[in-house]
């Protein structure tokens, strides 16, 4: 996505305090956009909601496909 950007940290605290999941929109090539999500009650988002935490999109025509995928 970008030189240098590690959310590493980020994506493993939500899935070990099950928090939420991480979203992952690619073509046949690349990876396109990505967010970390929290979902659920108990979490910032709450019940029957999904809050994006962090999102990151290639820019260009796919550039929605992030929120359409979440």
């Amino acid at each position: 996505m970008h030189e240098g950007l590690d959310v590493q940290r980020e994506i493993h605290s939500v899935v070990e305090q099950e928090l939420g999941d991480t979203v992952l929109v690619h073509d046949a090539c690349q990876l396109k956009a990505f967010a970390v999500c929290h979902f659920g009650s108990g979490t910032e988002a709450g019940a029957g909601t999904a809050y994006v935490k962090f999102g990151a999109v290639h820019p260009g025509p796919d550039a929605r496909s992030i929120s359409t995928a979440c």
